[in-house]
């Protein structure tokens, strides 16, 4: 895998190759979707809510993607790449129930979980 800013690669560490590209989407998401899809499968994992917890996606988010959600908002999806965007999602999901984080994200999901956790 080669490594780029935001991409799947830069991000986790993982031992199956396939995670490393973006073959559930065909590689038509952009960096700041994909970083858009960890981040909102990472807030509803360590916050262990069923909302996206957008001040965890905006305070996390690279300055790229803190710019878009000013000028955009979060309805990042383009019409067009909804079943992409819902593939990564779900194959972040799977990711990040089977343990693995992205290094940035180590500490924070485990601070986060470890507060929901003793209330």
């Amino acid at each position: 895998c080669e490594a780029t800013t935001n991409d799947c690669s830069d991000c986790i560490q993982v031992p199956h190759p396939e995670h490393c590209n973006d073959t559930q989407t065909g590689g038509v998401l952009s960096s700041i979707e994909m970083e858009y899809a960890w981040l909102c499968e990472e807030s509803l994992h360590c916050l262990q809510g069923e909302d996206v917890a957008w001040s965890f996606v905006y305070k996390h988010a690279s300055y790229a993607l803190q710019v878009h959600l000013r000028r955009h908002g979060t309805d990042l999806i383009r019409m067009d790449l909804a079943d992409a965007m819902n593939a990564k999602r779900k194959s972040v999901r799977a990711l990040l129930t089977q343990g693995y984080r992205r290094p940035h994200m180590k500490k924070i999901i485990a601070l986060h979980r470890l507060a929901i956790q003793q209330g």
